[in-house]
């Protein structure tokens, strides 16, 4: 085990504390920095505390491995460039209140260190980039305890709040208050602009239906219904299925035929023998049952090829290729 060494003062300025009456045991503090040299010669990475890690606040000075009783327990987390406490010091104890009264107290004078695990670390090269002071960087630890100390080895530790009555301070208050109303005018914005969205979606799938449907009428489009695998000529189905077991294996084929029965019309699109739609299922393919067998495989090695990626042109070689290979006739 190890823990965080007091040294002489170093490292940035640190900041104040509003403290009011009536105070819970609840405080914030930085308990380390990442990617700086500390008075140790380590440098910690990111990932090296576990977000959400529970760990005891000990006595001053780290005595809580010695005879002194833990005074609170928390759990760490890492935010951007520090590692957090957010520790409850014991209020029911006389040891955990002392503790905590000091700690208050103190305010921004007070700096913090803590125990842990090396679980894994390497060995600092000759040339690092944070100079010769670097002796090791920590990956990864487990951290056992955090602790209030006179000055610590950890660069620019501080406390950052000390939460009292159960009431945030008026600063903190505004602040959360101008994010909610920040996340509150974001939603609304969000949730205008994907009612926009599906309105004009509704719109134009309307007008597309509208569109088609004038388009069947007029003679420019066809009306088709599916039809199950038996209903198709074996001889047809068979040719399809033997082009796709050879020009793309586990390609499924389903069928169907021209219908006139506005009611019994499934969809509605140009005159064509085949077709897929590769975004959807990205192994299917839809043949128009009304064709030769030979008309059948080229649809099927044409598909096909659409589906590995070919455009219309390249699709059209592989089913002609296709046909020619088999010895029959388009």
């Amino acid at each position: 085990m190890e823990y965080k060494r007091a040294f002489d003062a170093h490292g940035e300025k640190i900041g104040g504390v509003e403290i009011e009456s009536e105070t819970t045991g609840r405080i914030t503090a930085v308990f380390a920095t990442l990617h700086v040299v500390d008075l140790d010669g380590d440098v910690t990475e990111p990932g090296a505390f576990t977000d959400g890690a529970p760990v005891m606040i000990s006595d001053w000075n780290h005595t809580s491995w010695g005879a002194a009783k833990p005074v609170g327990k928390g759990f760490i987390y890492e935010n951007g460039s520090e590692a957090i406490l957010e520790g409850q010091f014991f209020m029911n104890t006389t040891h955990g209140r002392d503790a905590f009264e000091t700690v208050k107290e103190l305010g921004e004078l007070a700096s913090f260190s803590y125990g842990f695990d090396v679980d894994d670390a390497v060995k600092a090269p000759r040339d690092s980039r944070y100079g010769p002071e670097h002796r090791r960087t920590l990956r990864k630890m487990t951290v056992h305890e955090v602790s209030p100390v006179l000055v610590a080895a950890g660069i620019n530790t501080r406390l950052l709040a000390v939460k009292s009555g159960g009431r945030l301070d008026a600063r903190t208050q505004a602040e959360l208050r101008a994010m909610r109303d920040q996340l509150e005018d974001d939603e609304r914005a969000a949730l205008f602009a994907l009612k926009r969205r599906l309105d004009d979606d509704i719109q134009r799938a309307a007008a597309l239906a509208e569109l088609k449907e004038l388009g069947r009428a007029a003679g420019y489009l066809v009306g088709y219904r599916s039809i199950a695998a038996h209903e198709v000529w074996p001889d047809v189905r068979q040719a399809a299925e033997e082009a796709a077991a050879k020009h793309r294996p586990g390609t499924r084929i389903h069928w169907f035929v021209r219908e006139h029965d506005r009611a019994r019309v499934e969809f509605v699109d140009e005159a064509m023998d085949g077709c897929c739609i590769p975004e959807a299922r990205a192994s299917d393919i839809w043949i128009h049952a009304d064709v030769t067998a030979d008309r059948a495989y080229e649809v099927a090695a044409h598909e096909a090829a659409h589906l590995d990626g070919a455009d219309e042109q390249a699709a059209t070689l592989a089913g002609l290729r296709a046909v020619f290979e088999r010895g029959g006739r388009s």
